[in-house]
């Protein structure tokens, strides 16, 4: 089917890496995954992973844009244009690996500390 419609990838991948709006990423990302195209693809889906926020279970997409039509955001785990079927499993994983790096300095300090300062021991 995608070759049928490769002529047009172009003019409908060029809007959709333009678009701003917090509504759009999810579908923008899922235009780039059908689409192949990998810049879009990678792009938002980093964008997607850093801005997004657990609330409660639920992974939650969301833009401080003025212009977010969605100000609660974008419900991840139930949004119908987000593929491949692994992609929930994929932002999980950067979120956890870019939480990993940023604790990785904090964490080599508190080890170092533990290791070198002087604390109480039960006799």
């Amino acid at each position: 089917m995608i070759r049928i419609v490769k002529p047009w990838c172009t003019k409908w991948v060029q809007p959709a890496a333009q678009n701003r709006v917090s509504s759009d990423i999810p579908k923008s990302l899922y235009i780039a995954w059908e689409l192949g195209d990998e810049s879009l693809f990678t792009s938002r889906l980093a964008e997607i992973a850093v801005k997004a926020q657990m609330e409660g279970d639920i992974l939650v997409f969301k833009d401080s844009s003025s212009s977010n039509p969605h100000p609660k955001g974008i419900n991840l785990e139930v949004e119908d244009h987000l593929d491949p079927p692994d992609i929930l499993d994929l932002i999980y994983e950067i979120r956890k690996a870019v939480i990993e790096k940023m604790m990785a300095p904090l964490n080599a300090d508190l080890e170092a500390r533990a290791k070198y300062t002087p604390y109480c021991a039960n006799s």
